[in-house]
């Protein structure tokens, strides 16, 4: 391969896979995941252009690249995910990973470039280059690459509900173009046994991989719009894309952090009072939270989901011109009337939209609901025990809290002397309700991964998604299967009857499971959203569920606009020191992977000297490796080896040496000779100890006097053309 090829094809590689991550802005929001991967690209062409440049061995080079880009995202992943001081940074990178992975299956694409999935992308850059490294370098197959390259299409393709235009298309054929351009001529043609025909084979193998590529993109673009990927989802007959769904959580913090209300839905109730507008139930509990699980939908059988008592409540409601792909229903719903593609959850009851319009289906919409609202009066709720849901064991996952947390909880149960389910879930709520805790649209001001405890323990200031989380994990801890709901309080009276609904209403509550009783739902959060749960005793201390709780008469997000984004935690640590040597542990990643990689030759010249000059050899062997170790040590420390049997090429090369080395060297060869040459030679045990005395002087007489160090970090014997060109 000739030199300035070698020197570009890692750049030209890092390009071509930035250029092929493109068509991933079609399922994520903005360019910050971009530019991330393009940092990382960088650290691998700048290692490749690095190590060509020192004409290290080709395998090297993705060994080096593998190195280098895992050093700089560990540093960007934990720079992303800031920890305890002593929280262990493989722990902090797994946890930045699952957080990923619970954007990418609650998210609607595009989603949000959250940190998770930007450091993700980055890493899949990372391993694209490897593999395209690898694959057009190494094993001198470019044409191949096509593979790793159209991968982050073929993603795009298939996680959307709409195909991707054919510009998309365009960035993957300009990727691979630019990988064929880069190795056109690579490769020594070693299959190809008679050399006059090694430039034709390069030629041939050029020329086909730009044609069967050209071919290939040409048919792509021109099939593409024909032949559409989707449905990929089938929900009954609907068109249904994937169902990606966004993070309700979110959009709960946005709709209460905006300065004004604005109109969502009206409705009117068959009993003319306000009824809660449930949206989804979230089930995966965390230290920081409760989060969607994907769903397994289905588009018949809603009548038959639930078995559970309760009053009937029929609901018409108006939505306003804004999207949605939750359809906002009284719990627990039997049947809805509305236009469009729905499906239905049967764990958690949540209407969502299936069709490839599924977020816009509810601008506008009218529609009717029947549902059965659990009412369970004070006595059955008391007696109740905790049941059993066909995904209990994801209801009542516990994670790794404060192990006071659950002290608390046993106290907060003991102190109510509850017994039965029923009362726990009533204690654990009249605690939360309790002076002890006060609402917040400021979310707590922690650093720490573990959220829920600090707020349970100390903080004790949030908003409902707070109450609601803590609630799930107390009573998960005594056993009671629970999850969290996201939806709307009733809402505001009108004078006509019907009640308005805003996106200040928005809310989240608790939803408890009990035997003969189904879901349940609870209102923890005390003040901020609903007043005290009306089905309490006389004096207020004897609180029971509320399934419809009444609405404020005004809401503090309203009268009191917040000052900080809720549920977001602060980025500014309370502990200077802890977060300078957080910092300082980010860059040390990054730092000692470059010294390690300057290490690498020398390392490898060391263990080949080493492997050379070892005892025990037999004598012509032992002689070779001598010959070698000086031959390559003349090239490390900028000399010339002449021509020759040992003894006349040392004469030659004496002349410009001190005298010290000069007689050394000759000394060695005469030895080298006898053992070729001579009948009988002496003892050879000494050789590989006088070898090195040589080496040493040669390189401490290296001229310019740089040229010593540059022997050792950077020996040349080690070029690829040197390598392949003695075999």
């Amino acid at each position: 391969m000739k030199s300035s090829r070698y020197l570009l094809l890692s750049p030209a590689l890092a390009l071509a896979v930035w250029l092929s991550i493109l068509p991933l802005g079609s399922l994520v929001q903005g360019s910050t995941f971009i530019w991330e991967a393009g940092l990382v690209l960088a650290t691998g062409a700048l290692t490749g252009l690095f190590l060509s440049m020192l004409h290290s061995p080709r395998p090297l080079i993705p060994l080096a690249q593998a190195l280098l880009m895992g050093g700089v995202l560990a540093w960007r992943g934990l720079t992303a995910m800031p920890g305890e001081p002593d929280e262990a940074w493989t722990s902090r990178l797994i946890q930045l990973w699952i957080r990923a992975m619970d954007a990418v299956q609650t998210g609607s694409p595009p989603i949000a470039p959250d940190p998770g999935v930007v450091w993700a992308v980055a890493g899949m850059a990372a391993l694209l280059l490897l593999l395209t490294e690898v694959l057009a370098s190494q094993l001198e197959q470019p044409a191949w690459a096509l593979a790793p390259l159209a991968l982050p299409y073929l993603v795009g393709a298939l996680s959307r509900a709409n195909d991707l235009d054919w510009t998309q298309l365009g960035w993957v054929a300009l990727a691979f173009i630019t990988v064929l351009a880069s190795t056109h001529g690579q490769g020594s043609g070693h299959l190809v046994r008679s050399a006059s025909r090694v430039a034709a084979n390069r030629a041939a193998r050029g020329t086909q991989a730009l044609g069967l590529g050209a071919i290939a993109l040409l048919l792509a673009a021109l099939l593409a719009p024909l032949i559409p990927i989707g449905p990929k989802l089938s929900l009954g007959d609907g068109d249904s894309g994937p169902i990606q769904l966004s993070d309700p959580t979110a959009e709960l913090a946005s709709n209460l952090q905006r300065p004004s209300a604005v109109p969502v839905l009206n409705y009117v109730s068959s009993t003319g009072e306000g009824v809660y507008l449930r949206l989804v139930a979230l089930t995966k509990l965390d230290t920081r939270g409760m989060h969607l699980v994907p769903m397994a939908l289905s588009s018949i059988g809603l009548d038959l989901a639930s078995t559970s008592p309760g009053e009937q409540l029929d609901v018409s409601v108006q939505m306003a011109d804004v999207p949605s792909e939750y359809l906002p229903v009284p719990f627990v719903v039997d049947s809805f009337d509305a236009a469009g593609q729905w499906a239905f959850d049967p764990s958690t009851m949540s209407i969502i939209g299936t069709g490839g319009m599924r977020q816009d289906q509810t601008r506008g919409l009218e529609y009717t609901v029947h549902s059965t609202v659990p009412t369970p009066d004070a006595a059955a709720m008391s007696a109740a025990e905790a049941g059993r849901p066909s995904d209990a064991d994801l209801l009542l996952e516990v994670p790794s809290l404060d192990d006071d947390v659950l002290t608390l909880t046993e106290q907060v149960v003991a102190d109510a002397d509850a017994t039965t389910a029923g009362e726990k879930a009533i204690a654990i709520q009249r605690f939360l309700r309790s002076p002890e805790f006060s609402y917040s649209l400021s979310a707590p001001d922690s650093t720490s991964r573990d959220t829920l405890s600090e707020f349970l323990l100390s903080e004790r200031t949030g908003y409902c998604i707070h109450f609601a989380a803590g609630m799930v994990a107390m009573a998960r801890i005594e056993g009671i299967p629970a999850r969290m709901a996201v939806g709307f309080t009733p809402g505001t009276a009108q004078p006509d009857g019907s009640y308005a609904v805003t996106t200040h209403d928005m809310h989240a509550w608790p939803e408890l499971y009990f035997d003969d009783l189904g879901w349940v739902p609870f209102e923890p959060t005390p003040g901020g959203t609903t007043p005290t749960p009306p089905d309490e005793g006389e004096n207020g201390d004897q609180p029971n569920a509320s399934p419809s709780p009444t609405p404020s008469a005004s809401d503090p997000a309203e009268s009191e606009p917040p000052q900080q984004e809720p549920n977001t935690p602060s980025t500014t640590s309370p502990d200077d020191q802890a977060t300078g040597s957080s910092a300082l542990s980010g860059w040390l990643l990054p730092i000692g992977g470059v010294i390690l990689l300057l290490l690498i030759p020398a390392t490898l010249r060391w263990a080949l000297r080493a492997w050379r000059l070892r005892s025990r050899q037999p004598a012509p062997e032992l002689a070779d490796a001598v010959l070698a170790e000086i031959r390559d040590t003349f090239v490390d420390t900028g000399r010339t080896w002449p021509d020759g049997s040992p003894m006349p090429a040392a004469t030659a090369a004496a002349e410009e040496l001190t005298p010290e080395a000069a007689a050394s060297l000759l000394a060695i060869a005469g030895h080298l000779e006898r053992i070729h040459f001579a009948p009988s030679f002496s003892d050879v045990t000494p050789l590989p100890a006088d070898t090195k005395r040589l080496l040493k002087e040669l390189r401490r007489s290296a001229s310019p006097p740089g040229m010593r160090y540059l022997s050792v970090l950077l020996p040349r014997s080690l070029s690829p053309v040197r390598v392949f060109a003695k075999k």
